[in-house]
């Protein structure tokens, strides 16, 4: 404001200059102003992603599966948690800005506009199994029951080989989701379905 009333008090070339400093500021102004913490478009990004994945497991939780979300946990939440008499699988959705490959069991991203820009998420396979393997140990625990808990991690992005399982970890388009999950070999009866659908909630 104080440039542009100064400016209207100089001759008019330096006037003109004097807007067009104040248009370029007022404008920088609004988009800091508007700009979007790269740590809460994160958090958005991976909000809405566990929506796309809720919404993908409805079609199972209609059909009597125990499908729950944003789990609290002691090293984190997990995103999803399912049960089944496929065994109990964790899940962690991923919406991702880029073509999606799965080599040797590591995720890359590669933006569409800037293939050198491609990254990798460091430790998530390593996260995975331990959140996997802390989950097996609590149902054991609550219920007496021994069962393989299986972690998967959801990805909401151009994913072509769709499916990819490396060191027990599951890597999946989100599409394919429900699909793979009703697929998958029984391993408990409809009786210690229950007992665990029971222990879990409670617990």
């Amino acid at each position: 404001m104080a440039v542009a009333l100064f400016g209207a008090a100089l001759p008019a070339p330096w006037a003109w200059f004097a807007g067009c400093i104040f248009g370029v500021a007022f404008s920088m102004w609004l988009w800091v102003r508007d700009a979007v913490p790269r740590h809460i478009e994160q958090w958005q990004d991976g909000a809405e992603g566990e929506r796309m994945t809720e919404k993908a497991l409805r079609p199972l939780e209609r059909e009597g599966w125990l499908v729950e979300h944003d789990l609290a946990g002691l090293y984190g939440n997990v995103d999803h948690r399912v049960v089944s008499e496929a065994g109990v699988f964790v899940l962690d959705s991923k919406r991702w800005f880029g073509e999606v490959t799965v080599e040797g069991g590591t995720p890359t991203i590669t933006p569409r506009d800037n293939p050198d820009a491609a990254w990798s998420p460091t430790g998530l396979a390593r996260r995975m199994r331990g959140l996997g393997f802390r989950q097996k140990d609590a149902i054991e625990r609550l219920t007496g029951v021994r069962t393989w808990v299986q972690s998967v991690v959801v990805i909401w992005a151009p994913f072509e080989q769709q499916v990819v399982e490396s060191d027990r970890v599951v890597y999946i388009h989100g599409d394919c989701l429900s699909g793979w999950l009703r697929a998958r070999r029984r391993l408990l009866d409809p009786s210690t379905v229950d007992r665990i659908r029971q222990k879990v909630r409670a617990g």
